[in-house]
This record gives C-alpha cells, structure tokens and sequence, in this order.
C-alpha cells in the first residue's frame, strides 16, 4: 500500500514535498471524521492502515492545472480508495497536490495479470487505463 501524491508541475522540489504533505493531512482529518458517514468504511480503514503500518509515499509531477482537474474527477468517481487534494491559498487556490491512498493490486502491474476476479470490470478499466494515463503523464511532466 502506497500514498502516491500527484503535484502541480510548477512546483519545486521542496514545494512537492510540503504540498504533498498538506493533501495528506487532508485524508487523514477527511477519513478519521467519525460523523462523516458518506464515507465508506473500507476507504477510512485503507487511509489508517497505511498511516500506521505502511507510510510509503510516492511524490509525482502530475503536469498542468487541467491534468489536476482531471485527476480529482477521477478520483471523484469512485469511493474505495481515500483521497484528498489541497488547494494552495497564496496561490488563488489553485491545486497543488491530490494525493491517494492505493492498494498494491492497483498500481503493480505485475499484479494485473494475476487474478482479475479481485477487480470488478468496470473498476480494472478504469483504473488501469487511467492510472497508466497518468502515471506515463507524471513521468513525461518531470
């Protein structure tokens, strides 16, 4: 289980670090609020399994404003995995950083081939072609 933390490409180095830093307090405060009962209880227990027992963070450029905006309604749409964005106040809140907190089924691609009955169809579309959307955009943002 990691935290992947997708950051605004406008960032520096220490920015990413500081930013990230601010959209995973966001999940924290977000799925340990006992009277939030619109969030389910698998995505609050995966936020606090991995803040207690996993810590691993992985910190990305996710590109421009629009790649931000498309990654939240990504994220939007589903409601298994925890996640948080920060918006940045001195920066007409902008954001700057979204962080998710993922299962190792979804972003090892050695584990795609392995047993897709953990993976609803619709679920493995989505986040297959889009994590690797994203994650080849990350990579071509640095």
């Amino acid at each position: 289980m990691k935290l992947f933390c997708f950051n605004h490409r406008m960032l520096s180095g220490v920015q990413h670090g500081i930013q990230g830093i601010h959209a995973t307090v966001n999940i924290l405060k977000a799925y340990a609020e006992p009277h939030r009962p619109t969030i389910p209880m698998t995505a609050a227990q995966i936020a606090w399994d991995w803040a207690y027992h996993h810590e691993t963070v992985v910190i990305l450029s996710a590109g421009n404003g629009s790649r931000m905006r498309e990654l939240k309604e990504l994220l939007s749409k589903q409601e298994e995995f925890p996640w948080a964005e920060f918006r940045e106040p001195d920066a007409d809140n902008m954001i700057t950083s979204i962080c998710v907190v993922l299962p190792e089924r979804v972003y090892n691609p050695s584990n795609f081939g392995i047993d897709y009955r953990m993976i609803s169809p619709s679920e493995r579309e989505l986040w297959i072609d889009e994590f690797n959307r994203f994650k080849a955009g990350c990579q071509g943002a640095q």
